[in-house]
């Protein structure tokens, strides 16, 4: 047999090194803006049979700036607070900050530049204001130099404030005339009658007494307290006419000679008496019947010579008075008894109505007399109606002593009518008998 035939055949391996493909493209840059990269890659193709690998990178890389990238702005630190805006009472006080930026087109800082809040740094002073002045007061003295007063008060000063300038008082002189001399009390052994002046309003009107004058010293005066009050009664009943007010005047008058002559003090209740008695004769209530035999002018001025005679006397009986009497444009006579302290006023209130003589010229409830008035001046007539009265003749001579003085005597019986015809139109309005009060002390013509 034959054996088999064995071929053998011996191959050689030859090394294959590793190769690079192509390179890939490069890729986009990796940022939009500002600097960024891009990059490329290779396959490397392994080697074979012991071949060599890939020599160099697998990838590359390079940088890439396309544009430059916006910065937006951003803030820096807050600043200190300012002081407050007021010195005192409310305001504000700020902070600021600063944006940093932006730039290439960034945005803007987000958010307030400025901080504002509010202060307070106590309440502003406030200084002192006048109010306006107030009225003067009055005057401290009628004459002689006196001085009156007003005020203003001060609004503030607040909160440590100025206060006011100036004076709150301001004072200024007032009634720089001089004085005339008071009215002195008459020593026992003198006798002066009040004389009335020639006085502006408002001014005093005072005389001395005579150096040469000498008291009357007489009867007593029984029964005068009594008869001063029957005075003020029937003066005060409000049914009184022409006849009976013009008796009273005269009972008024012969009541103040008896004051004097008998040296008899009036009695408080005596002035009061007095006082009301005079008051009551002028009083409105009376203005018709005084108007039926327009009898008021006539007689103004022995009113005035009463109430001067009356308030002499109480001079000369109280020698710790003094007597001033002042006159107003009204026709208001006050007496003033000043004692050494304190004062008492007596006012004579005298209203004005219809049918005065010339000289007064009235209005609603006022009168007003031109100052030449105001003398001593006699009266040129008066009236009285006498009759058998409640006192007996010798006290009613001594009280009155009217029936042997007067023109007009009105005997018992003797209608009043008849009166006035006999002694002419002053005494028209009388009272009648009937009408007479029953109080008044009369005489009879016989005593």
């Amino acid at each position: 047999m034959e054996s088999p035939s064995i071929n053998h055949t011996i191959t050689t391996l030859i090394a294959v090194n590793a190769t690079w493909d192509e390179w890939s493209p490069w890729s986009l840059c990796s940022s939009t803006c500002g600097r960024g990269y891009r990059s490329r890659t290779r396959t490397c193709s392994p080697p074979q049979f012991g071949g060599h690998p890939c020599d160099g990178p697998e990838k590359q890389t390079k940088f890439c700036n396309i544009a430059v990238c916006p910065v937006d702005g951003v803030w820096n630190e807050w600043s200190n607070w300012s002081s407050c805006s007021t010195s005192c009472s409310n305001g504000t006080m700020q902070r600021t900050r600063e944006c940093n930026g932006p730039s290439y087109g960034g945005s803007e800082c987000r958010g307030e530049w400025l901080e504002t809040v509010d202060c307070f740094l106590g309440d502003c002073p406030v200084d002192g204001k006048w109010q306006p002045w107030s009225l003067w007061s009055g005057c401290s003295k009628t004459c002689g130099g006196g001085s009156q007063q007003r005020n203003r008060i001060c609004y503030g000063p607040f909160f440590g404030g100025k206060p006011c300038p100036a004076e709150r008082e301001e004072v200024r002189s007032c009634n720089e005339k001089k004085c005339p001399e008071p009215h002195e009390i008459c020593a026992e052994d003198n006798f002066s009658n009040v004389v009335w002046k020639m006085t502006p309003a408002g001014d005093t009107a005072a005389v001395r007494c005579p150096p040469n004058a000498m008291a009357q010293r007489g009867l007593v005066g029984d029964g005068v307290s009594e008869v001063m009050t029957k005075l003020r009664v029937t003066s005060s009943d409000g049914t009184s006419y022409s006849g009976d007010l013009l008796a009273m005047v005269d009972v008024l008058k012969n009541m103040t000679e008896i004051f004097r002559r008998a040296y008899y003090s009036p009695s408080s209740a005596d002035m009061r008496n007095f006082v009301q008695s005079v008051s009551n004769l002028l009083m409105e209530e009376n203005r018709e019947r005084w108007e039926e035999a327009q009898l008021l002018g006539p007689n103004i001025k022995e009113l005035f010579r009463l109430v001067e005679d009356f308030v002499d006397v109480i001079g000369l009986r109280m020698k710790d008075f003094q007597d001033m009497y002042e006159v107003t444009d009204n026709l208001v006579l006050s007496v003033h008894k000043r004692p050494v302290a304190g004062h008492a006023d007596i006012g004579f209130p005298m209203k004005g109505w219809r049918g005065m003589a010339d000289w007064a010229r009235s209005s609603e409830d006022r009168v007003t007399i031109p100052k030449n008035i105001l003398v001593r001046g006699s009266v040129s007539w008066a009236a009285t109606v006498c009759h058998n009265g409640d006192y007996g003749n010798d006290l009613c001579r001594r009280v009155l002593d009217v029936c042997d003085r007067h023109r007009f005597v009105q005997k018992p019986g003797q209608h009043s009518e008849s009166a006035a015809k006999q002694h002419g139109p002053q005494l028209q309005g009388s009272v009648s008998d009937d009408q007479a009060h029953p109080g008044l002390p009369l005489c009879s013509s016989g005593s």
